[in-house]
This record gives C-alpha cells, structure tokens and sequence, in this order.
C-alpha cells in the first residue's frame, strides 16, 4: 500500500494554518522499499519508479528513527543512475517557502540537491546546493551565491528559506544562517536528488512548508553584497545594496560591514528611495580576505530615524566566503577566444571584465579576436579554439567563459616556478618599444622554459564592416553587462572594446632555446622583445603581459602591466633577443655608422688578434635580413651594411666575432 502524505492547498496557509505541507522521516518504510513506489509523492525525473533511478530505504544510517534513503554514484561518468524527484505540489512565485533535509555526506565524497523552477524538471533549475569537502555551497548557473560549513561522516541540516515575494533566500546548517541572497530564478516547484558522480550520500527527514507574505509598509532589506571574490590576497572594495521591500518612501539610513573583528559604517542621508528601488554603498577599501570559510555581515538599521522597520528579518545580509589561498607570486592568465561576428561572446567580455575589476592585478585577462578586425592571426590560430566564447587558463585545456573564474582560481593555486616582472623603454618618435621580460627563479629547473611577450589594448574602437557587435541578449531578461539594453548587433559607434590582444611575440609558442642548460633558484633570467608600434595604436590604452613558459606549454607565471607602469620600472639589455643566442661581448672595439643609415652604413671592428668575423641582420621580430661571413680577420676592418632596399624601421646588427658576440640597433629611414 501507499503511505499518503498530503499536500495541502495554499487556500489553508493564507487562511492562517500553520500545518506543514509535507514531512517524511521515512519510517513507515521497510528496509529496502523503493520511495516512488510506496509513496504518493515521490518519483524519479523520468516518472518511472522502482528502477535505477529511484531511492530505497537503508537501515545503516538515520538522523532520527531507524530509516533514511541512500544514495551514490561512481568516481567517473555523469553521475547517476538515481534521480529522485520530491514535487512540491504547484509552483510557487509569492510567499515563504522553506526547504529542510538531513544529509550525512561520506569523507571524500558529495551530496547534491537542486530546485527545479517548472513542473517538468528539466526545463529550468533554480539553485544547486553541494555538499563536499566540509562545505555546503548553494549556486545559481555555477556561480556561488551562499555557502556553509558541515562535518563529513556526520549528520547535518539544510534549510532554504525563500521569500519568494521580497526575492529574499537563507541558507541555514543546523539552525545558523550562514548566507542570504537573491536569486534570478525566483520560484520553486520541485527538489531534484542526484548522486552527482563521486557521491555518496544518505538523506533523512525531508519536508517543506510554505505560508504567505504580507508586503510591508515600512521596509528595507540588505540584499547583496558585490565586489568580494574568491582568491585570498587581493584588496576588495565590497559594495553593499540595499533595496526599498516596503511601501513607504526611505530616506535615511545606517549600514554596517562586519569581517574578522572590525566594522565599517556608513550614514545614508538626503536619499529618496521609492518602493523597489535598489541603492548601492561603497563600504571602504581594502578588505582582505581570509583562507577558508569565513562570515561576512550587512546590517541596515536607524531607517529614516527608527529603531526598526516593519519586517527585521531582512535587515541582516550574510555572506560566507570560502577565500582560496593564493600561491605566492602566482598571477595566471585567461586567453579568451572572442569575435564581433559572435551572438554569444559580450557573455565572455562581461565575465573577463568582471574578473579584472574583482580581481586586480593578479588577473591577466586577454581577448584573442577571430574572424573580425582585430584578429591577430599568429594568436588565433596558435590559442586554436573550435568554439566562442571560449578560452584557455595559462594555456591549459579549452574552457567555456563560465569555467574561467573557476579554471583561474585553479591556477592559482599553484606555486609558480618563477616571479615574473617587465619592465620598458618607447621613443614617441620612432614608436619602437622595448621590453625585458625577467624570470626571477624559485626553483631550478631544466628544460624549455620560454618567454612571450603580448600586447593588449584597452578602448579600441572602429568604423566599417566587421565592428558591430552581433548580440544574443539583446532585450533579454537576463543582466549582461548592459548588453540586455542594446540593440542586436551593437553598432559599431557604440562599441568599445578592452583586453584586445594587439601582438604576441616572438609568435605563440615563445622564444626558444635561449638557456639550453638550467634555470638556477635564485638567480634572475631576462629577454629582450622590441616591436615598433603600428600608428593606429594608442599608446595610452596599452597594456604589456609578460610570460614564462614551462615545457609542457602552460603558463607557468605571468605579469600583466600597463605600458606607463612598465616604463616606470627598470629596463636593461639582457643580451637576448628574438632569434640571437646569448653569446659573451668580444673585447674588440665596435661600430656601427651611420646611425640612422639612409642607405649604407658601416660595422667597424678594431682586432687585436685574427678571428672570424661575420654580421647577420634581423628585422625587429627576429627574421633573418641578410647575413654574410667574412672569414678571418686580423686588422681594422670596415664592413658595409647596405640597406637601400630596407623598410623603414629598426633593425639588429649582429656581429660575430670568434665566439661572441656584438649587437647593435640599426634605425634606416
């Protein structure tokens, strides 16, 4: 026979009652039942019950009584088979509802439940709630919104509570309430179990409730809290947001930020906050965060003077952060593959810059541009995507845009073998730009470790075809960034586009085989880049990324700079350059003139003793112009440099003598 648990009607709650909708402990279930088979209640994604998908009954393990349901799936796949669906009776859109269950989440493993937003499942989910490692993390389309912390191996209790009429949701664990947060899917009509893979989870006293909210007349509620990221280390500016959930006009308030001990206040005077409106406080710089689980707090009080607003459960916002510690001089980079022809990609524009304003200086975001204006060919082709927008962190699997934040912080994570910095020198008049990338070494290593070199430029604009933005999300009710308000494609007068990568040097894959023989800790190793740059780049918008590769082609570190900050820092000949091996200076005396060259110049080399002597020239990025060897030399030679046919530009005069080396700059106008 069925066990009967009945869903009372909604008309009962908004009269008053205050019965729960639904409570099943499980123990009028025998060991081994299958819950859509004996429930009326109950049943499994696809509606078929008794099989691989649904739950049973075990003895083994219960937070209350004899029972709970059991649930797990392998180390690898998709997850599954099981997929137990708990209907909620309709959808809800307005009122409280409360969600409450008892997990028991085995060491090393996950347990997982979602909301479903429609009937069907599978159409819309609301939130994903994750149980692994000790912490519970509640999260909207794979972005965290809350989070909380459990002991693996012991039983604990969730409880979502969602105002759906102020679009006010809590995360309670065992009666503490460790987040709050509004949610863009902001209805509920279904729980959704699924032993994701790696799970293995028991589930115990399950039920749910629902009564009505009356909207009241004199109310503010503290919402969010934005500009706090995950990574230990940098400096946040958190912004809190308030928003007016009554009826009544706000005009004054108090708010406070609470983290680790301290407080930072703000007074809120002269406002007019109508019913619905949202208001944003900068509450201060410089916040850093802690490694691990810690509670950061909002409290609204002393609305328009008052002791207290009509309804205080809104007044206190809550979030718990789970700061990931940072690898020491670690800064990873995200190579974002992009393309104005792409409906999809202002997505990936929104998350790149959001993670660089989140994020500072250890994010070094790029946008490598296909198929449009801006594309970089050598780029493009090197990052080799076959989807948009995607990319890759610090040159490592391909990802879509929303796996970047998680990727990065990834990367993050691992100690870098080097500390990476640059530093430059420009001739406004010339426009040639040099730069040394240098690899301060941590470890020794061995092996083919590279340097790169990208340039990137921020506010780049055009005219012509090619520049409009096509966009997916115009009109949308989904917020993008601002492009939900554009229109479809974005004209070209309208756009301004950042992180563009403008050059990657020598090519994608780095200069190679500069230090055949070992990095050595402590010790510093440098290379020298020089590109002349093209007119129509804006000096004041450039931004230099130096890279250090390791063997296996990732990123190992990186640093990212503007060019008047590179300038800022110190810039040395370090001896290397595109296509030249490091070789000592001969003691000889050498020249080169004229300089610039209008035609023919000359190398003039003063020998004490007879050596081999022979002048390659290259262009700028390392190809080979000419070269020509002289054999043996014993006296005051003067060897011409003819460069009639050469392009106006800088050149690299490189002069062997023996086994060493000169080079010198050649400018031909």
């Amino acid at each position: 026979m069925k066990k009967l648990f009945t869903l009372l009607a909604m008309t009962a709650f908004v009269a008053g009652a205050n019965a729960q909708l639904f409570n099943d402990d499980f123990e009028s279930y025998a060991a081994g039942d299958y819950i859509g088979v004996q429930s009326d209640v109950w049943t499994t994604w696809s509606g078929a019950v008794g099989g691989a998908e649904d739950a049973q009954v075990v003895t083994n393990q219960a937070n209350s009584g004899m029972n709970s349901i059991y649930f797990s799936s392998p180390a690898t796949g998709n997850g599954g088979p099981q997929d137990v669906i708990l209907p909620f009776g309709q959808v809800y859109t307005e009122g409280l509802f409360t969600f409450t269950t008892s997990m028991r989440v085995a060491n090393n493993k996950q347990g997982y439940f979602n909301f479903q937003a429609e009937t069907t499942p599978g159409i819309t989910w609301t939130i994903d709630v994750t149980a692994s490692n000790g912490i519970v993390i509640v999260s909207e389309s794979a972005v965290t919104i809350a989070a909380g912390a459990y002991t693996p191996e012991e039983w604990f209790e969730i409880t979502i509570e969602a105002n759906l009429t102020l679009n006010l949701w809590k995360l309670y664990i065992d009666g503490e309430l460790t987040g709050t947060f509004s949610n863009g899917v902001n209805q509920i009509a279904s729980a959704d179990i699924f032993p994701v893979a790696g799970a293995t989870f028991w589930v115990d006293d399950v039920s749910f409730d629902w009564e009505e909210v009356t909207v009241p007349a004199f109310n503010l509620s503290a919402v969010d809290l934005s500009g706090i990221g995950s990574l230990g280390g940098p400096e946040y500016s958190p912004t809190a947001i308030v928003r007016n959930n009554g009826m009544d006009e706000i005009t004054s308030f108090d708010i406070d930020l609470t983290y680790a001990g301290g407080t930072f206040s703000q007074t809120i005077t002269d406002i007019n906050l109508a019913a619905g409106e949202y208001f944003e406080v900068a509450m201060g710089d410089g916040l850093i965060l802690d490694g691990g689980l810690q509670t950061i707090t909002v409290e609204v009080s002393n609305i328009n003077g008052m002791v207290a607003d009509d309804y205080s459960d809104d007044d206190i916002y809550v979030l718990t952060s789970n700061a990931i510690p940072a690898a020491v001089g670690k800064r990873a980079v995200v190579e974002e593959g992009t393309g104005t022809w792409c409906q999809y990609c202002p997505r990936g524009a929104v998350t790149m810059e959001r993670m660089s304003n989140l994020y500072g200086d250890s994010y070094v975001g790029i946008a490598v541009h296909n198929n449009d204006p801006m594309a970089v060919a050598v780029y493009d082709t090197g990052l080799n995507l076959n989807a948009f927008p995607a990319g890759k962190v610090d040159r490592g699997p391909q990802v879509g845009d929303g796996q970047f934040e998680q990727g990065w912080l990834q990367r993050m994570q691992v100690a870098p073998k080097a500390y990476v910095s640059l530093g430059a020198q420009y001739d406004e008049v010339t426009r040639l730009l040099e730069v040394v990338v240098d690899a301060e070494m941590v470890e020794t290593v061995t092996g083919n470790y590279r340097f790169g070199l990208a340039i990137t430029e921020d506010g780049v604009t055009g005219v012509g075809p090619g520049w409009a933005q096509v966009n997916f999300f115009s009109g949308g009710s989904t917020e993008m960034g601002g492009y939900e308000d554009l229109p479809n494609p974005v004209p070209a007068s309208m756009m301004v586009y950042d992180h563009v990568a403008r050059a990657i040097l020598p090519d994608f894959s780095g200069a190679q085989d500069i230090y055949t023989v070992e990095y050595t800790a402590g010790e510093t190793y440098g290379f020298n880049f020089s590109i002349t740059l093209p007119v129509g780049w804006d000096i004041d918008e450039l931004n230099l990324v130096g890279m250090f590769y390791a063997p296996n082609n990732r990123i190992d570190n990186a640093y990212g700079i503007d060019l008047d900050g590179a300038i800022a820092n110190e810039w040395y000949d370090s001896g290397n350059f595109v296509g030249l091996t490091k070789l000592p200076e001969p003691e000889a005396n050498i020249k080169l003139y004229p300089n610039p060259s209008t035609g023919l110049s000359f190398v003039q080399i003063d020998l004490e003793t007879a050596e081999n002597v022979s002048v390659d020239i290259r262009s700028i990025d390392g190809r080979l112009i000419a070269s020509r060897d002289y054999g043996v030399l014993a006296t005051t030679s003067r060897l011409p440099v003819n460069t009639e046919n050469y392009a106006a530009g800088i050149y690299m005069v490189q002069i062997k003598v023996g086994n060493t080396q000169k080079v010198l700059k050649l400018l031909v106008d």
